[in-house]
């Protein structure tokens, strides 16, 4: 059987729920989750769930947790969600030949912040652990979008960006879909500011932009850039694999139009694959149960299953 190691995210929400869902559905894969089987087993009841499924397992450090409140993150759920991400990351460099992927559980980045200090995001988080430059990309199988810069302020994009390593970015994702899709993927770039700064107009970013693009277009299959208000119509999705932002909400506004329920998070770059629901911990669905989806979760884990685990 397959093994996909779990990091648990804030169980306060509904992550708990999801992965019983996930491990439910997917009973050929061994789900190994990141936390103490006593604490996720009591947070199972607010679910009105008693008996974990056969696929379920655990392996964590001894640790004892106040009780999690259910619907509202605290102390103790932020500690038990940043201790169980940092717990996998350090099993998946030990062995991650020993698993299909890394499947990480939504998190309360505000929370995490207080007591990690800068913890802006699972990727950026990784990318210190790793000590490389990694890349999100944000996949479904109707709308793929990579932006560029992450989780920073509207101001700083323009003088952030270019020194966001934006061919390895490429590369990443152009190796990702290599190795994983095994095909060549066509990639549509974004420009910064509306009408591609009509000229000089609106500033030099997107002249510099353009010149960028077209020695990208040397090793890769990459058009534009073009203005975002016009990227996505219907024929470029269909004749694009990605679509490059130059800033979060550029693409992740079509992208959670398309994708709301089923959309993946995706870190490109490590040597194992890291996938992740798009959504967060999802507090006000705890007592919803007649209301909450799984898409997401399945979809991740559904990428997870096509991995195949090197024989030792």
């Amino acid at each position: 059987m397959k093994k996909i190691l779990v990091s648990v995210g804030d169980i306060s929400g509904i992550n708990s729920f999801l992965i019983y869902s996930a491990a439910k559905k997917y009973k050929d894969t061994i789900f190994e989750i990141s936390a103490p089987e006593n604490v996720f087993k009591e947070n199972l009841k607010y679910f009105k769930i008693k008996n974990l499924p056969y696929n379920l397992t655990f392996d964590y450090f001894s640790a004892s947790f106040k009780k999690i409140v259910p619907g509202e993150p605290t102390m103790s759920s932020t500690l038990l969600s940043f201790d169980s991400f940092k717990f996998s990351i350090r099993k998946m460099k030990i062995d991650h030949r020993n698993y299909a992927g890394l499947l990480t559980m939504p998190v309360n980045k505000e929370e995490i912040s207080k007591i990690e200090k800068g913890f802006t995001g699972h990727t950026d988080f990784f990318e210190k652990e790793f000590n490389k430059k990694l890349t999100m990309l944000l996949y479904s199988k109707k709308i793929a979008v990579l932006p560029l810069t992450k989780h920073i302020c509207l101001k700083e994009v323009e003088k952030k960006l270019f020194d966001e390593k934006i061919e390895k970015q490429i590369d990443n994702v152009y190796k990702f879909f290599k190795n994983f899709f095994k095909t060549t993927p066509k990639f549509l770039f974004l420009c910064v500011n509306p009408h591609c700064s009509d000229g000089k107009l609106l500033g030099l970013s997107d002249i510099k932009l353009k010149r960028i693009v077209k020695n990208l277009n040397k090793n890769y299959k990459i058009d534009g850039p073009m203005p975002a208000d016009s990227a996505f119509n219907e024929n470029n999705l269909k004749s694009y694999d990605v679509f490059v932002g130059t800033y979060h909400d550029q693409v992740l506004i079509p992208f959670k139009m398309l994708s709301f329920e089923d959309g993946v998070n995706i870190t490109c770059g490590l040597p194992f694959l890291r996938v992740s629901p798009d959504h967060g911990p999802a507090y006000d669905m705890v007592f919803k149960l007649d209301k909450i989806t799984t898409y997401s979760t399945f979809s991740a884990v559904q990428l997870l299953s096509k991995v195949r685990i090197s024989q030792k």
